[in-house]
């Protein structure tokens, strides 16, 4: 929209004013249904990284989860690139399978779905080395969830969703199974 204005006259004064005050009122209405918008996309976000943590809890609670594989990469080895989901499935030192996790050790499925919940995440970018992997599967031997972790838990991904977290769960994982590599 093209505006032609000329400079008004004395007797055209109120007709300035006029036009400023509903330019002003435009402006303000145009920015508030900004912070409006910017409000939701927020608040969908926070939902949905919310329902991201709390589905992982949900499926590693169910009874239909019966498998869990636990991957590790040590931290202490340096590589090329950095260790992405695949590569940590392909290059894993150490793979732990329980095949029956809703009737081993009840501590391990009980610590793990504490340490889930506990989990602070939210999105983040997916530039995580590697470390940590948890893989569950449900009765017909189909993966259900994937979740990796960098060696201190605190960047990962839950599925193919870049996250950051708080490290809880990588932690739990330390302190379950690294007297089986050591």
């Amino acid at each position: 929209m093209i505006l032609a204005w000329s400079l008004p006259s004395k007797r055209n004064i109120s007709e300035l004013d006029l036009f400023m005050r509903c330019f002003f009122i435009l402006c303000v209405l145009y920015l508030s249904s900004l912070q409006a918008t910017q409000a939701e996309t927020q608040q969908v976000a926070s939902s949905s990284e919310t329902n991201l943590i709390q589905s992982a809890v949900d499926r590693a609670r169910s009874k239909s989860v019966t498998k869990l594989e636990i991957l590790y990469f040590p931290k202490e080895m340096e590589t090329r690139v950095g260790v992405t989901p695949q590569l940590l499935e392909e290059w894993c030192f150490f793979r732990i399978s329980i095949k029956d996790l809703q009737y081993s050790n009840v501590t391990m499925k009980n610590g793990l779905v504490s340490a889930l919940e506990e989990s602070a995440a939210k999105k983040a970018n997916g530039n995580a080395d590697l470390r940590w992997g948890c893989i569950f599967y449900d009765t017909s031997g189909t993966r259900v969830l994937a979740l990796y972790f960098n060696g201190s838990g605190t960047e990962g991904y839950v599925d193919s969703t870049p996250i950051s977290s708080n490290g809880k769960l990588v932690r739990f994982l330390e302190k379950r199974c690294a007297s089986l590599w050591k």
